[in-house]
């Protein structure tokens, strides 16, 4: 802990140097999983990216005290060694924790523990003067929401404690297969009535689709009934969105145990199938996936992604749909866009983060008489469809940014939210016709935010479109350190 406090003390100092000169500043964590262009002016820069150390783990508590910058897999790694896992792991392993509570996160167990940010019982923040304070849901309770999906514009966050629950070896996995849009979202309603710990899902096409669910598991009993094991981390491994399409060929659900580890991670390779795409048919089978599998690790994927600069040649957007219209959603994107795969996840979305909901529904939003009623408010589920729309299309940039751009004004129509590592195409009044500004600004001035990018400067898109570069080679020299060589840099 005193090599953490000597650390925040240099953030701190740092960040008051800024503020005393009244120079704005960026945040630096190291590589992002953020689709977004991110540049930095070096003299401009707070650097937090050693702040990765998972710093004790409470059995008694079920809690672990860790900073920003600890990946999902060091956390999960540390965890599982004692017995524990966090509520929700985000499903990439570079994903960080405080990457996690500042944006969006969610994952299959989020039907249950909402956001991950509902799993965070305090952080501890640097505001843009320099002061450090902590934040809960009890202490500075502003700031702690209005951190919510900030994406680091109201603090400089450096340690939280996040809720754990017990673990076991498995988690037995049953596919579900469906057959509509419809039978799709049925069963994840039914399903979220059931005693599952996790259900996601996966749409091949309007007429194809699978839910899986989990469950915690020592394994022993289904051992014993014969379900076999399988894993997804090794480069042996099927990739798993293939492995579920075989499954949703079935006529019957299928039950399987997959290591604890192996089923957080299960769509690293690939970056769910993101990494299919460009692959002449010929050359994408088996044998070449194994040989390439270091490329195709989503950490490598996004290095690459970032340092050939074809973020934008994909459209890679969550959306956050209410349940009522998710399947409106859908059956337009089918006509709209013929994207698929799709991932569906259920998440209970009852929150008090105002960046978690769009302005309308802010302003439908009850006001509780009392503390009781406020906290029956939160105990009530309100599940929406977290829809993961990935891929890409033959017409670039021209169809790219028409394409987004339908989206933002259809998820808007619906009352939904897009999630914002992704790149974004709003104009500013119509950003800010999605998320209240004037909440947000108060929140801003209240806490000091006054030298920090606010988020419509972080979120606006500034990136031109230029010629694709060489996603291959960037893959390449990434992979052996020689990133250097490439003549454009993320930095």
């Amino acid at each position: 802990m005193e090599q953490h406090q000597e650390a925040v003390k240099k953030v701190a100092e740092k960040v008051r140097s800024f503020h005393e000169r009244q120079i704005p500043f960026r945040v630096y964590h190291g590589w992002t999983n953020s689709t977004r262009h991110v540049g930095y002016d070096a003299e401009k820069v707070v650097d937090t990216s050693a702040l990765s150390h998972v710093i004790s783990i409470d059995s008694t508590a079920c809690t672990a005290i860790v900073e920003p910058n600890v990946p999902m897999d060091k956390l999960v790694a540390a965890t599982l060694e004692q017995g524990f896992v966090p509520q929700v792991v985000p499903e990439f392993p570079g994903i960080t924790v405080g990457g996690s509570f500042s944006g969006t996160a969610a994952e299959s167990s989020s039907f249950k523990y909402g956001y991950f940010d509902r799993s965070v019982n305090w952080v501890e923040m640097v505001l843009a003067t320099g002061r450090l304070v902590t934040a809960s849901p009890h202490d500075n309770a502003d700031l702690f929401y209005g951190a919510v999906g900030a994406c680091g514009t109201l603090g400089v966050t450096t340690l939280f404690e996040i809720k754990l629950i017990p673990a076991a070896k498995y988690v037995q996995v049953t596919y579900v297969p469906v057959y509509s849009t419809k039978a799709a979202l049925e069963e994840i309603d039914r399903r979220t009535r059931e005693s599952w710990d996790y259900i996601d899902g996966i749409l091949y096409s309007a007429t194809l689709g699978v839910i899986v669910l989990g469950r915690i598991t020592d394994g022993q009993e289904a051992l014993q009934g014969g379900v076999p094991v399988r894993r997804f981390a090794r480069a042996r491994d099927p990739w798993y969105y293939m492995h579920c399409h075989c499954q949703a060929m079935d006529d019957k659900p299928v039950t399987e145990l997959v290591p604890m580890h192996d089923y957080f991670f299960r769509y690293d390779r690939g970056a769910f199938w993101m990494g299919s795409f460009g692959w002449p048919p010929k050359l994408f089978n088996r044998l070449t996936r194994f040989l390439a599998d270091p490329l195709f690790r989503t950490r490598q994927m996004y290095k690459a992604m970032h340092l050939s600069r074809r973020a934008q040649q994909f459209i890679v957007q969550d959306l956050a749909l209410p349940r009522e219209g998710a399947e409106e959603f859908l059956a337009w994107s089918y006509d709209a866009l013929a994207l698929f795969p799709l991932w569906l996840c259920p998440v209970d979305a009852n929150t008090k983060a105002p960046l978690h909901r769009a302005k309308r529904q802010l302003s439908r939003q009850p006001q509780p008489t009392s503390r009781s009623a406020e906290k029956n408010t939160e105990d009530q589920s309100q599940i929406t469809i977290n829809i993961g729309l990935w891929g890409t299309n033959q017409s670039y940039p021209v169809q790219t940014v028409a394409d987004s751009r339908a989206i933002e004004a259809k998820v808007y129509q619906l009352g939904g939210l897009k999630w914002l590592y992704a790149h974004n195409y709003y104009t500013e009044d119509e950003f800010w016709n999605v998320y209240d500004k004037q909440r947000y600004s108060q929140l801003r001035a209240k806490w000091d935010a006054g030298t920090l990018p606010t988020l419509w400067d972080k979120m606006k898109n500034t990136q031109t479109f230029e010629k694709d570069g060489n996603f291959a080679k960037a893959a390449f020299l990434t992979l052996f350190g020689r990133e250097h060589l490439l003549k454009k840099t993320a930095r």
